[in-house]
């Protein structure tokens, strides 16, 4: 009793203003002290405490405070808190304007650390008038931090509606324009020369539509840091005719003026070929989209000499005369599925990824771009790249290798006939079988199918030896996927058999998925819609 005294002269003489007890067993609340000048009206009144609690924090407080002190008051909380600690605070700001601070104190407990009794009391404002700025300083931290938080969630929100409005249109047009094209050709089935001419248009617009498809695939595996660099010999000055020899007819199409100038001489060295070719072809095509008929394009190369670490530095520069890019919006020119709000521009198919693309890969390569432009005066995109010098005096012994085994490759390559070869297919798709084995059986070929991974492996297990010359494998397959059925291919007795060459086919395009399937102990890996140069070069490349 003595002790419980001494709390209440304690919370006395440490400047509060109103102090009651709080009966937790019997839930009811009780004055204990106040001081002799104040007016109780805006306290809690006494009797039983959990609707006091409850009337006093709707009654008396700001709304933004009222649900956290009904909590924070709550007998079961009380409990909670005050059983780990001797007391704890809380400030809130009243419908009277004033801030106030209230105090939990523990005074009394069971030997087994359960809470009888607790004093709540509220400090002088005089005395609070610390905690009172820095409440309000830290509410209104929280208010300009909830709203700036609440602008980048509305910011994100707009431009994937921007980017979903653009993708359906972008969408939609290549298949709008297939379903066209293939209905006109089946109008005039008799006119081969009009047929043919469809055709090539069907498969722009599918090479569009997948163009679309892959950024938006390149944008999930950045995004996931799935990224690699894959480093391999190649020449400059062959890269970059490519690149040239895929945008020059885009730039005819337009009556556009395409310059090259190329200024350096270390011409071989090692680098992702793959990535560099995305990063420039992605810069060249927005300069042809976003000049006008007859404009001009000039893209330089141009040699930067030694770099860090004994690697050669290069720059690509692409500069138009184009339409230009206004200034606020270059500052978020980088950002996914942005475009400038321009109505000339929203004329230009595009779904805003392919600068953010471009920067993630440059980024990857540690390089560097910077974009300067002018409305309706041009833009300059200047990209900045450095590579591994190709060592002569290492890998020179292989080349002459390496050069006469490619050219063996591309000259069986060259001879498009399959005579006398049998193949097993696998798939489950009833379209995907039939387009394969029909090309197939054009060249010459006997072809066999299957359409789930365990029917493969019996197909597989019970033919003779090298009857088959290889297996197509799709890897999604009901009962046993491509994968699993390789593995089980691999364990067969017959080590001939067990070796046959496997290929597989799939719409899965992440390296990781690549990597799964070689794991498996496939031999190859193409990806879905198939390249049929691409699957003559692998076909014949494993049959050597």
């Amino acid at each position: 009793m003595k002790e419980y005294r001494k709390e209440i002269v304690n919370a006395i003489f440490t400047n509060y203003i109103v102090v009651y007890e709080i009966d937790l067993d019997k839930d009811l609340i009780s004055l204990v002290y106040k001081d002799e000048g104040e007016d109780l009206s805006n306290f809690l009144d006494e009797g039983r405490y959990s609707l006091i609690n409850s009337k006093y924090a709707i009654n008396q407080i700001e709304k933004e405070y009222s649900r956290e002190f009904e909590r924070r008051g709550a007998i079961d909380n009380l409990r909670r808190e005050l059983k780990e600690k001797i007391s704890f605070k809380f400030s809130f700001a009243g419908y009277d304007g004033k801030v106030r601070t209230v105090e939990y104190r523990r005074v009394e407990a069971l030997d087994n650390g359960d809470i009888r009794k607790v004093l709540m009391s509220f400090c002088r404002l005089e005395d609070d008038r610390a905690s009172a700025f820095k409440l309000k300083k830290e509410r209104q931290k929280h208010r300009d931090l909830l709203e700036e938080e609440l602008n980048k969630i509305k910011e994100i929100s707009q431009s994937k509606s921007r980017f979903l409005s653009n993708m359906s249109h972008d969408l939609r047009t290549p298949i709008s324009s297939m379903m066209g094209y293939i209905n006109l050709a089946n109008m005039h089935l008799d006119n081969r020369e009009l047929v043919e001419d469809y055709l090539k248009k069907i498969n722009t617009n599918c090479d569009q539509l997948l163009g679309i498809i892959d950024d938006v695939l390149s944008i999930s595996q950045i995004e996931s840091g799935r990224v690699t660099v894959d480093e391999q010999k190649f020449s400059i000055n062959e890269v970059v005719d490519e690149i040239v020899a895929l945008i020059t007819p885009l730039a005819n199409k337009k009556e556009q003026e395409l310059i090259v100038e190329k200024s350096y001489e270390n011409d071989e060295v090692l680098m992702d070929k793959i990535k560099v070719e995305k990063i420039l072809i992605n810069v060249l095509n927005n300069a042809i989209k976003y000049t006008h008929r007859c404009g001009k394009i000039i893209f330089r190369i141009l040699a930067k000499g030694d770099v860090a670490d004994g690697n050669l530095g290069y720059r690509f520069e692409i500069e138009d005369n184009g339409v230009g890019i206004d200034k606020s919006f270059l500052e978020r020119i980088f950002e996914p599925f942005e475009r400038e709000n321009d109505r000339e521009i929203a004329q230009i198919q595009g779904t805003g990824l392919g600068l953010s693309i471009t920067k993630e890969i440059i980024k990857v390569l540690d390089g560097k771009i910077d974009i300067q432009s002018v409305k309706y005066e041009g833009t300059k995109v200047v990209i900045d790249l450095s590579f591994k010098p190709f060592r002569q005096d290492i890998l020179a012994k292989y080349e002459d290798f390496n050069i006469r085994n490619l050219r063996r490759a591309e000259d069986i390559a060259n001879q498009r006939t399959f005579n006398k070869k049998r193949f097993l297919i696998v798939d489950d798709n009833e379209a995907n079988l039939e387009i394969l084995s029909t090309f197939l059986q054009d060249l010459g070929a006997t072809i066999d199918i299957a359409t789930n991974g365990m029917d493969a492996i019996k197909i597989i297990s019970d033919s003779d030896i090298y009857q088959y010359n290889a297996v197509l494998m799709d890897i999604k397959m009901p009962i046993l996927d491509g994968d699993e059925a390789t593995r089980e291919i691999r364990k067969l007795d017959n080590r001939t058999i067990a070796s046959i060459p496997i290929i597989g086919i799939s719409a899965n395009v992440y390296p990781m998925d690549k990597e799964r399937a070689m794991d498996a102990g496939m031999d190859a890996y193409i990806v879905k819609p198939v390249n049929v140069d691409e699957l003559l070069r692998v076909l014949k490349d494993i049959m050597l």
